[in-house]
């Protein structure tokens, strides 16, 4: 049937279908080829017998009844040709660019909607030399007739419109593909560029985890060095710190944005009409750079590029997170920048960033040479983690460079137009802190346009807490506008010694910006080879998150990394409610609970739980192990909250939960209510366990071994606590709003409900005093006990002279229904 269409092919250097491979379907398909070869025309194919019988069209199909246009009858194709959109090779049977131009299902004229009827009778409406039929889709539709001429040769006849209501239509976009939206020279451009290499089996034989697109990608950061350093597995690139630009492309489409999200679809138009061609669903990470006529870059051509686009634009990629389907995240830097090299060395405007891996003293000498500003050190074997800033990449400068908060002007001296000076501040532990003024090397011109800028956030209050004094008189606006300064030095009060404005950052929130000092070269180096060995690339591990303790990042790091044996029965097995802090303990934090299948690593176990309050499937992430617990503490994790079921048995807890919360009542009280319910859970036979919460209150938990429901749970902790309640009225309370509790004991049994968490046993909690939710012995309960006692920096003296207070914690549980047996006698004796 198709040894015509075979015998006029070479396979080996087209890539048009070889074999027929038909899909099964409910309908009938057709396709509408339009053909650039030797003469441009249009194919007309019709699914039927198996094959797609075919009528190549030299003029443009057309609505008008009138138009009579011949439709030579060439041999079968296979079905699958009705996916080919490619350019055929020169010298091959009608050679060059093939556009699906119109495509999806038809019928036969008096259908019986059965495709095998409608398929036999195509084939004699064909044999009787007129074939009608409708067609369904964007271009082409209704009734259409081909009708062979009785005296003409034989593979010769006609294709008309029939009369009916899309008669005398208007054919819009000719040069469009109905499949991919492309124009012939786009998909010309697609085929001779691009070098459509398939990395699919290369990439399923990594492991790695399949994912939809990433999206809204937030970059990974580079910390801050002293000086340079040589050590083996490292690699080497120049950084150009301009417009960080994360890149999502795929179907033929192209979306670029800044590290804060920041839309640059615009503002580089011509760039993501360039990406569009790349034959792959791919996300980039990648730096903008505008260069003057002599080579230099230079950022203020780029600020201005979309008034002033004479100058040369170059975009330097130097790293891919995504790939067809795979997330490439969890690939090694050298890996990855393989494959990154093979995508887009092609591409005129776009540059790979190469490296060098051994001598970096060459590559740092032609950067001072040329007056620019980075070098950066990258491990070889590094993951890439968003939004994050570790040891893995560090980066040196050549000039002594700060990002600043405008915080004002001064007004100009002499004939100068515009301003004099900015009033620059930065965050120092999170207080916006006045750091000098600086002043101007840029012409008149632009000197207006940023005062213009400056005069839209003007502001009659100083934003600093100590108003600082100015060499002019100042002219106050609201600190949200960044810009960039070079500098010789900070002096011993930390102010800025001959500050010099070089640009604005319009990439970076004015939130971010602190004092930028180098780390010790040594303590980076320092750092890795002292290191635990973990799966985890950590973060900022000299961020402060205690203040008043003087605790970095790498202080809970190693608190959890200690503790970890005694916690992680506790929380393995089970869907984590992670309570995030992304700077300190005094700002907000956020509680995540579903995580995209791309954001966590593939080392990482996950629950997925339908949530009938989101009324969605949640993808909650699981604490296993050690270093799974340690990637939850790098995530800004201070305490750990596990739900209290596990996964095999998710509507089952494994433990009561009695919890004690005071407003505006002593704790001496809640110690009276825990002794209380002690004594009442003792005379039920139920074993109970007591932590402190690390805050204000208390818990009491009782071991069930998932015997029970959440609703059986949550009504016997009810049940007991309205017992308590009626013993000490005058000091618990059962109302759940503040208000109506104040100066009382809070007894919350509605922490027994599905989704309700509190901080684990052994977890730090987001005081000053950094507490520990501490597992007690029910004889160390008593008057002079505080939740304050327990801290990070004595709970390892105390595990030393003491067991686990909890050590049988799993091995118990009890009888609800012998319980609530002996409950309802002792309220008879109330």
């Amino acid at each position: 049937m198709l040894e015509t269409y075979k015998e006029k092919r070479d396979f080996s250097k087209t890539k048009e279908p070889s074999w027929n491979k038909k899909k099964e379907g409910d309908e009938l398909v057709f396709v509408v080829h339009k053909h650039a070869a030797t003469r441009l025309h249009y194919d007309l194919r019709l699914e039927l017998d198996w094959v797609l019988k075919s009528w190549a069209v030299p003029k443009w199909p057309s609505y008008n009844p009138a138009d009579k246009h011949l439709a030579v009858m060439v041999e079968d194709h296979p079905y699958d040709y009705k996916d080919f959109e490619w350019t055929i090779p020169k010298w091959e049977y009608w050679w060059w660019t093939v556009m699906i131009w119109d495509y999806w299902t038809y019928v036969p004229i008096y259908s019986t909607w059965d495709k095998e009827k409608d398929e036999k009778a195509g084939l004699e409406m064909i044999e009787k030399w007129q074939f009608s039929f409708i067609l369904k889709w964007k271009k082409l539709k209704w009734e259409f007739s081909l009708i062979k001429l009785a005296k003409a040769k034989w593979n010769e006849w006609i294709l008309l419109k029939k009369k009916d209501d899309k008669a005398n239509s208007i054919i819009n976009n000719d040069d469009e593909s109905a499949y991919s939206w492309r124009s012939m020279k786009e998909i010309e451009l697609w085929i001779e560029c691009v070098d459509n290499e398939d990395f699919t089996e290369e990439l399923s034989k990594k492991k790695l985890k399949k994912s939809i697109m990433l999206t809204e990608v937030r970059p990974m950061l580079a910390k801050l060095v002293d000086k340079p350093f040589n050590m083996e597995w490292w690699l080497f690139e120049i950084k150009w710190d301009w417009y960080r630009t994360i890149a999502e492309i795929g179907w033929w489409k192209a979306k670029l944005y800044s590290r804060n999200l920041k839309s640059y679809d615009k503002k580089f138009s011509e760039i993501a009409e360039t990406l569009k061609i790349i034959p792959h669903e791919a996300v980039l990470d990648w730096e903008v750079v505008a260069f003057w006529e002599d080579g230099k870059p230079n950022f203020w051509l780029l600020q201005n590029y979309e008034n002033d686009k004479e100058w040369t634009l170059i975009f330097y990629v130097f790293d891919i997170l995504y790939l067809d389907w795979f997330d490439l995240s969890e690939l090694e830097l050298s890996e990855r920048k393989r494959i990154l090299k093979k995508i887009i060395s092609w591409m005129e405007n776009i540059r790979y960033t190469d490296h060098v891996e051994h001598d970096w003293k060459d590559l740092f000498d032609v950067i001072v040479s040329n007056w620019l500003e980075w070098i950066i050190w990258k491990k070889m074997d590094s993951k890439y983690r968003q939004w994050e800033r570790n040891d893995n990449w560090v980066k040196i400068k050549n000039i002594q460079t700060q990002e600043a908060i405008v915080c004002g002007f001064t007004e100009p001296r002499w004939n100068r137009p515009g301003i004099w000076s900015l009033i620059l501040g930065i965050y120092d532990k999170w207080e916006l802190t006045y750091i000098w003024h600086s002043g101007w090397w840029f012409y008149d011109k632009m000197l207006r346009l940023i005062k213009d800028r400056l005069e839209k956030t003007k502001t009659s209050d100083c934003p600093f807490k100590k108003k600082p004094v100015t060499n002019e008189k100042p002219t106050w606006v609201e600190p949200v506008i960044v810009c960039e300064i070079k500098f010789s030095d900070w002096t011993k009060d930390w102010l800025l010694r001959q500050p010099v404005f070089l640009w604005f950052r319009e990439d970076k929130k004015a939130t971010e910006v602190i004092r930028e000092i180098p780390e010790k070269e040594e303590k980076v180096v320092g750092k890795e080879l002292s290191e635990t060995k973990s799966k985890v690339a950590f973060s900022n591990l000299d961020k402060i998150y205690f203040p008043e303790k003087n605790l970095k990042k790498w202080d809970i790091i190693d608190y959890y990394k200690k503790i970890s044996s005694y916690i992680l029965p506790y929380l393995k097995d089970r869907p984590e409610s992670l309570k995030r802090y992304p700077n300190w303990i005094n700002w907000e934090s956020f509680f995540q609970k579903n995580f995209n299948e791309w954001f966590l690593p593939n080392w990482i176990e996950t629950a997925k739980v339908h949530s009938e309050w989101e009324e969605k499937i949640m993808n909650y992430m699981m604490v296993q192990d050690l270093d799974s617990l340690l990637y939850a503490v790098n995530l800004w994790c201070i305490d750990i909250n596990p739900w209290s079921s596990r996964v095999w048995s998710i509507s089952n807890p494994d433990y009561v939960i009695l919890d004690f919360d005071p407003i505006e009542i002593s704790f001496l009280e809640i110690v009276k209510a825990v002794i209380e319910t002690h004594h009442l859970l003792e005379m039920l036979w139920i074993a109970s366990f007591c932590k402190t919460s690390g805050s204000k209150w208390m818990h009491i938990l009782i071991p069930t071994r998932a015997q029970y429901s959440y609703d059986q749970v949550t009504d016997f902790a009810k049940i007991i606590n309205i017992y308590i309640n009626r013993k000490l009225p005058e000091t618990t309370s059962l109302e759940r709003m503040p208000k109506n509790r104040s100066g009382k004991v809070y007894l919350d049994y509605l922490q027994n409900r599905k989704w309700q968490t509190i901080a684990s046993v052994y977890s730090i909690r987001a005081r000053k005093e950094a507490t520990i939710s501490t597992p007690l012995f029910w004889s160390e309960i008593n008057p002079s006990i505080s939740p304050l006692d327990y801290r990070i920096d004595n709970i390892f003296e105390r595990l030393t002279k003491k067991w686990d207070p909890w050590e049988w914690f799993f091995d118990v549980s009890f009888d609800m229904w012998i319980a609530l047996d002996r409950l309802n006698a002792l309220f008879a004796e109330l």
